[in-house]
């Protein structure tokens, strides 16, 4: 596992792709989790995420699925690798955040069992 030299915290809270992005912020996300050190194996998976990524029509039958499939793996990374306790990343309406895990003004709880039972999405 590649060392993490990016922690997240109290003060990258926000916004970290808007849903302008929109099917674009897939790969925003996983270059996030490249960038703090997420190892992408097999490292043909990117080129797929760089076919779908791409605007054209001619991309492999498996691309998005592989492509969503690292999305997920690259979230898990960074939630249980590059944040600080107490922080987690996640999706709200189409834009992905950093915030404190019981945030109920962005509507999101990541630990299945904390606090944020009220107001979690």
């Amino acid at each position: 596992m590649a060392e993490t030299t990016i922690k997240y915290g109290a003060n990258e809270v926000g916004c970290f792709v808007s849903g302008h992005f929109g099917v674009h912020g897939t790969k925003e996300v996983i270059d996030l989790a490249v960038d703090a050190g997420f190892i992408i194996l097999p490292p043909e998976d990117y080129e797929a995420v760089e076919r779908y990524d791409s605007n054209e029509m001619e991309y492999d039958a498996n691309d998005p699925e592989i492509t969503m499939d690292l999305l997920d793996e690259a979230e898990r990374w960074l939630n249980d690798n590059a944040v600080e306790e107490g922080f987690s990343f996640g999706w709200d309406m189409g834009e992905f955040f950093l915030a404190p895990n019981h945030d109920a003004e962005i509507g999101w709880c990541q630990s299945e069992g904390s606090e944020c039972d009220e107001g979690c999405a």
